[in-house]
């Protein structure tokens, strides 16, 4: 098994929102996402994780990506998933 770094900004924790919210349980998710589930996008565990953060189902991800809001959203989310 390789070693991972997850590096990202605010935005990623911020995609779960009202789903997991204890600090605790988003980096058991991100583990288990980035340790599982990154394979579904061609290895790209960085897109898993957003996608993850998007929610479950293709409406609610559809919905979470085209909403107009005055403040910064999706925008400002960067993510990194370093191999080292």
């Amino acid at each position: 098994m390789t070693n991972k770094i997850i590096v990202a900004t605010d935005g990623l924790r911020d995609l779960y929102q009202g789903r997991l919210t204890a600090t605790e349980d988003l980096i058991k998710r991100w583990v288990h996402v980035v340790m599982t589930e990154g394979d579904g996008f061609g290895g790209h565990k960085a897109l898993s994780l957003a996608s993850d953060g998007l929610g479950e189902e293709l409406n609610t991800k559809s919905m979470r990506l085209t909403i107009d809001l005055d403040g910064a959203w999706l925008d400002d989310t960067t993510i990194a998933v370093i191999t080292i």
